[in-house]
């Protein structure tokens, strides 16, 4: 009665024992024990089908945006994660089957944690600093600002001593941690100086010419109108005489010479004085003068 447990315990002893050292001769990378044996998985890039067998492993290849990167028995490859460019990452080019893309951050730009969630532009350094280093995915642009006695040279964009002013130059400018000092000859501010002057004088002597030509122009506009006043007078006082004399009182003791004028017209002249115009002619030469 005694005996069947006792055999039963040794079977399962002997049983488990098998498996167990069955499960040892597989390999960890690339099998896996199952019912005592050792089953083949599926290589990096693929995934099993369900269908396989222990022996007989069926591989699909992973689809697009998928990889698996070790011998697996899963039916499903990882999904690659997605390189959000709106947030300042890019893609590779290529995505691999069996590696995981690790998503990168555009060029300028750096990753704003340890999780790099999303990238952050390079600072740039400020008029005066130079940079200690240049950014990179992982890390932000370095700036130091420039020693006493440099400034910062956009050409080698590193910071650098100031310019001394050679003999016959003078600093015009100092230096400062943006700029170089200005050199500027001595001969050369003599000259600036004369230029200036000059340009002055030349200022001067034209407004002066303006001014004289103005008013001189005014003097004679003067001189005009005055003359033209005295001639319109002198013509209607003329006139009015004219208008006097031409239906005078015919003395009988008055003498007359009568004759004839350029124009035919007959005239009328006292002895020993100038003679008269007919009225007609003397009306017109007033319609003249009036219009002039």
């Amino acid at each position: 009665m005694c005996v069947c447990p006792l055999v039963s315990i040794c079977a399962f002893l002997v049983l488990t024992s098998a498996q167990a050292s069955s499960s040892q001769l597989c390999d960890p990378q690339t099998q896996y024990p199952r019912d005592g044996q050792c089953c083949s998985m599926c290589p990096p890039g693929t995934r099993m089908q369900s269908s396989s067998s222990c022996l007989d492993a069926v591989c699909d290849p992973c689809g697009t945006n998928e990889y698996q990167d070790k011998y697996t028995t899963d039916s499903k490859c990882k999904r690659q994660p997605y390189c959000d460019p709106n947030t300042n990452f890019e893609s590779p080019v290529e995505q691999s089957m069996t590696v995981k893309t690790i998503c990168m951050c555009k060029d300028g730009f750096h990753c704003s944690g340890k999780e790099c969630i999303t990238c952050t532009k390079h600072s740039t350094c400020q008029p005066g600093y130079e940079v200690v280093s240049e950014g990179s995915q992982t890390s932000d642009t370095i700036c130091r600002p420039c020693p006493s006695g440099t400034f910062f040279s956009p050409t080698s964009r590193k910071c650098e001593k100031w310019t001394e002013c050679e003999p016959g130059f003078y600093a015009a400018e100092g230096g400062t941690g943006e700029s170089d000092t200005k050199c500027v000859s001595r001969h050369r501010t003599h000259i600036i100086v004369g230029v200036i002057i000059g340009v002055a004088v030349a200022l001067m002597m034209t407004v002066g010419v303006c001014w004289y030509c103005c008013g001189n122009s005014r003097r004679i506009e003067h001189e005009n109108l005055n003359r033209h006043s005295v001639e319109v007078a002198l013509h209607t006082h003329e006139c009015e005489d004219e208008r006097i004399i031409s239906n005078p009182v015919e003395d009988e003791d008055t003498e007359l010479d009568v004759g004839k004028t350029d124009n035919g017209n007959y005239f009328a002249q006292e002895s020993g004085k100038p003679p008269r115009l007919s009225h007609q002619e003397s009306q017109t030469y007033c319609i003249n003068m009036n219009n002039s």
